[in-house]
């Protein structure tokens, strides 16, 4: 077991981003966020709001319809279309958002400030080197507060590839950013989820994080946030 655990500390390298990951940091990113689509989608069609609302459409327009059955159900396929639609764009669209915003200039929006890093994990799986880890620190920025008051740390972009899952590559990364806030002298770290992402929780929770508040606020509508029933948990360790 012993060597199991040094082999696991030892099977990835943890180093701070250069411009030649670009391609594989993105493509992790992208990837880590979407596949959060099909369980958001089938954990919201499984909502009470969801079935009834199928329910009703379909037996609504049956009895329009003079008791037929192929129009009926073409409508309640459309609302689940419509659900998966909404849990698409959640995340995908995100993703589309943030290509545009603070992953466009990895190096401008992460290094070039010291108070901020971007770190990367690289190893070998099934014979390959790669990009398998990803996470971020930053300063968070607390509008009308004063340069030299409370210090404050914020880790996003925490993501590990689906392949390299319970490795203890996701502990790893989130230590990382910790001591890096650590030594900023940050007196505490903030972070914000998605409660689809109940792994990444359940990692934050056993690592010292305390769920202080969850919100709904997001890049789309009240209207899809609704339909998704997707929250965001907020997150905060104490330093």
């Amino acid at each position: 077991m012993l060597l199991y655990k040094i082999y696991i500390f030892l099977r990835w390298v943890i180093r701070r981003y250069k411009p030649s990951d670009r391609a594989a940091v993105l493509t992790l990113f992208r990837n880590g966020i979407t596949e959060h689509i099909r369980p958001a989608f089938f954990k919201a069609m499984c909502h009470p709001d969801n079935v009834a609302l199928t329910a009703i459409i379909s037996v609504t327009i049956y009895l329009l319809d003079g008791c037929t059955c192929s129009l009926a159900l073409m409508s309640g396929l459309a609302w689940v279309g419509i659900v998966y639609y909404c849990c698409h764009e959640t995340y995908a669209g995100y993703v589309e958002e943030k290509l545009h915003t603070d992953m466009r200039d990895i190096q401008a929006s992460f290094l070039d400030n010291p108070d901020s890093c971007f770190w990367v994990a690289e190893g070998i799986v099934d014979g390959e080197t790669g990009i398998f880890g990803m996470v971020a620190a930053v300063r968070k920025a607390h509008d009308g507060e004063e340069e030299e008051q409370e210090r404050c740390g914020e880790i996003f972009r925490m993501i590990v590839s689906s392949s390299c899952r319970r490795s203890g590559l996701g502990t790893r990364l989130t230590r990382t950013a910790i001591e890096f806030c650590r030594e900023r002298k940050y007196s505490r770290i903030v972070l914000r989820t998605s409660s689809i992402q109940t792994a990444a929780i359940g990692l934050y929770l056993r690592l010292g994080f305390k769920h202080t508040h969850t919100d709904t606020l997001s890049h789309r509508s009240d209207w899809h946030t609704w339909v998704t029933k997707i929250t965001f948990p907020r997150m905060e360790m104490v330093l």
